[in-house]
This record gives C-alpha cells, structure tokens and sequence, in this order.
C-alpha cells in the first residue's frame, strides 16, 4: 500500500520540503538488516502525529539537522503514522525541551523545524533523558535513524520513493 497522505502543507511543512538536501549522496542511506525494539522506550519523549490507520514508524531525529527536516517532512507528505524521538546530536536540547513541554507538541515539532522561535521548556524531560540512553545503548549516534513497527531499522537520508517502499513492507 503506499502511504497516500495529505500534502505537506497542511500540516506546516510547505517550506520545508527536501531543496536542503536534493544532492545527498546515496551512501547516506544505509538498510543494514538491523533490528530494533522500542518497547522499552516510553511515549513520555516523543511527538506522535498522523493517522493511526498505518502502523507507525519511529524515527530518531534532532532539530538542528537539515536531514531529519526533510525526512519529516516526507513522513508528512506520505501520511505516516510517525512517534518522533528527539535525541541533541547537534546541541539541539534546548529546542527537543520546548517542544516536549509545549501543549501541542505536533506544532511546537512543526514551529522547531521551520525555525520559528519557542518558549522555553518548562516540565519534566525524563523523556528526553530516556530517548538519549536509548540511543547511547543501541548504538545511535547519527540522524535521522527510522524504526518501523516490525523493528526493521533505516539509518540516514532516505529519497521519497525509497521511504514509500520501505513503509509499504511494513506488516499490518
């Protein structure tokens, strides 16, 4: 099936599109045969957004990466199920808190990506906490990094045709 979704204006990403990384080289996507279970990594330190008739994806991402920026932004543009799990690769926590204690968290990761300026953070981030010892113990150390629902992992830029068909071999 592929991921039929709504354009990516609809949900704030019109001007964030791919023109970033048009010419990444293909040797930034890696499909290693590596498999991940998130089942010990709470909800608490993640952004879940789109519909939930899909299985969903996780992916490990950071603000400040134009890379992640744009596999979100195909993740919109597909209609995906998508649980983000914020980890500060590039110095990012400052933005990863903001987002995690606003009450909209779908819009503050939207505001986050766009660069549009967030309050300050002001709640509990032991889920932030939680995703960066995910990360450190499972060997992530670069963004994006996606995890599909039967733990099947892709690490890097994915092209928008690639991603629809690894998202379509997902089980249902």
């Amino acid at each position: 099936m592929r991921y039929p979704g709504p354009a990516a204006a609809i949900l704030g990403f019109a001007s964030l599109s791919a023109p970033t990384v048009q010419a990444v080289p293909p040797a930034l996507t890696q499909a290693t045969g590596e498999r991940l279970s998130l089942d010990e990594l709470p909800l608490a330190g993640g952004v879940e957004w789109g519909p939930r008739s899909v299985p969903a994806v996780a992916i490990f991402t950071d603000y400040r990466c134009p890379f992640s920026r744009a596999m979100i932004a195909q993740l919109t543009e597909l209609g995906a199920h998508v649980i983000e799990y914020p980890i500060s690769i590039l110095g990012s926590r400052d933005l990863a808190k903001a987002v995690i204690c606003a009450p909209d968290r779908a819009k503050a990761m939207r505001d986050a990506y766009g660069r549009v300026p967030l309050p300050a953070g002001n709640c509990d981030t032991a889920g932030l906490d939680q995703n960066e010892a995910f990360a450190d113990a499972h060997g992530i150390t670069e963004v994006p990094v996606m995890v599909r629902s039967d733990g099947t992992v892709m690490r890097g830029y994915v092209d928008p045709d690639r991603l629809a068909d690894w998202l379509d071999t997902a089980p249902q």
